[in-house]
């Protein structure tokens, strides 16, 4: 077990600095949480908590998990190979011999996983729960007298400059994923990211 943990850490280690990524606690001096890693004869998942203010855009927690059928007989020694190489080299095997693209319902926004590996998903993210601090409340922010204030499409990860829409002030704002300019906080309004509004945390 601490073997294999090891050998995830370092892949974290190589691949952290990634613009969506953010460190676990014991890596880097960072100030998430600890990873929480589970395996089973089937795959594994390892998960962390991000702190508040990591941005942007990105998603309160890191959950990658992964078959150990989808790997290579030799991918120990590719992922070894490729830390050693340039960052799109570890970029390459990360995508390779780590992850399974995360999924999310389009209605609840609640991640999707495959169902045979719901034996190391569910117990991570239960333990990862106990551990992550509670996520801040956000809300869109007051606006004179006025009870909406302008929001903003983003498309390809970019926020528009002209409002074509309004938000409810006092309304939830879901601000892992948010646009910091300055000294102002842009959150998504809606848990598709399609708007995003001037936002304050309460």
């Amino acid at each position: 077990m601490k073997k294999w943990l090891a050998v995830f850490l370092m892949m974290v280690a190589s691949h952290a600095h990634a613009a969506w990524m953010c460190d676990p606690a014991q890596l880097y001096g960072g100030t998430g949480t600890r990873a929480v890693l589970k395996m089973d004869s089937v795959g594994f998942a390892l998960m962390w908590a991000c702190p508040d203010g990591y941005s942007p855009p990105m998603a309160r927690t890191v959950q990658l998990w992964g078959r150990w059928a989808d790997q290579p007989s030799n991918w120990r020694e590719a992922f070894a190979a490729a830390v050693m190489g340039t960052p799109a080299d570890r970029e390459a095997a990360w995508k390779t011999y780590v992850t399974i693209p995360t999924q999310r319902d389009s209605a609840t926004g609640a991640i999707l996983f495959p169902a045979d590996l719901s034996g190391v998903v569910l117990p991570a993210y239960e333990d990862l729960k106990a551990i992550a601090p509670p996520a801040p409340v956000w809300k869109v922010a007051t606006n004179g007298s006025y009870t909406t204030r302008p929001a903003y499409a983003v498309a390809d990860g970019i926020r528009a400059t002209v409002a074509t829409a309004r938000a409810t002030v006092g309304a939830a704002c879901y601000c892992g994923r948010r646009f910091v300019e300055g000294n102002t906080t842009y959150c998504a309004v809606t848990t598709s990211v399609a708007w995003v509004a001037v936002c304050r945390k309460q």
